[in-house]
C-alpha cells in the first residue's frame, strides 16, 4: 500500500506544492501563476483545509541517466538540461550567481535554488571546472595534488524545480535534441571509462 502524502499548511506551501495540488484537481490555471494566485484558485474551487496533500506529480523528466541517477529535462526554451543546485559559499559573493560559459556563450547559474542547467554547460563548466590545490603534510610540505570543484554543486529531483523552469506540459521535444542529448552523456561515460 503506498504511503499517504505528508500534510503541509496551505498558507505555508511553496510554488512547487501548490502548482501539484491544483493539478491534481484538475484546475486550470496559467503555468505562470505565482504562490497567492494559485493558493486563492485552490480556495475558490471549494478547498476549505487549512492543510493540503504534498503531492509528488510524475516530473517532466524525459530519460534518466541510470549509472548516476541523473534525470534529464527540458527547460522553457526546449534545451535538455539536468536539474541542479549549485551550492552557495562562504564570504563575499558566496551566494552571487555563478557564471558559466562553452564556445563563448555564458549564462549565469543561480546559487542555492534548484534549476535546469543544459547538459553541456554541467559538463563543461561545472563537472571539468576544478582547480589543483595542493596536499600538506603536517608541516606544511607538499605532498601531492588534487582536484577541487570550483563552483560544488549537486545533481537534485525533478520534482524539486519551479515549474515556470521547464517545457509546458505536454511538451514533446525535438528528437535530433533528444538524440543528442543522449548521444552526449553517453560520450561522456566513454570518455570517463577510457580515462580509467
Amino acid at each position: 500500500m503506498p504511503d499517504k502524502p505528508k500534510q503541509i499548511l496551505l498558507s505555508k506551501a511553496n510554488k512547487t506544492q501548490l502548482y501539484n495540488f491544483a493539478k491534481a484537481m484538475g484546475l486550470e490555471f496559467n503555468q505562470g501563476s505565482d504562490v497567492d494566485s494559485l493558493r486563492e484558485l485552490i480556495l475558490s474551487a471549494g478547498w476549505s483545509q487549512d492543510v493540503i496533500p504534498d503531492i509528488k506529480l510524475p516530473g517532466p523528466a524525459r530519460n534518466v541517466d541510470r549509472a548516476t541517477n541523473r534525470q534529464i529535462v527540458w527547460n522553457k526554451n526546449g534545451r535538455a538540461c539536468f536539474p541542479i543546485m549549485m551550492h552557495t559559499r562562504e564570504g563575499k559573493g558566496g551566494d552571487k550567481p555563478v557564471p558559466l560559459a562553452i564556445n563563448g556563450v555564458a549564462l549565469l547559474a543561480p546559487r542555492g535554488e534548484p534549476v535546469p542547467i543544459p547538459i553541456e554547460y554541467v559538463f563543461g563548466s561545472l563537472e571539468d571546472g576544478v582547480q589543483r590545490v595542493p596536499e600538506t603534510d603536517r608541516d606544511g610540505k607538499i605532498i601531492g595534488w588534487t582536484d577541487v570543484p570550483n563552483y560544488p554543486f549537486q545533481y537534485v529531483n525533478v520534482e524539486e524545480l519551479d515549474p515556470d523552469d521547464l517545457a509546458p506540459e505536454g511538451f514533446e521535444p525535438n528528437p535530433e535534441a533528444e538524440a543528442e542529448a543522449l548521444q552526449m552523456i553517453a560520450d561522456r561515460k566513454e570518455r570517463k571509462r577510457n580515462a580509467a
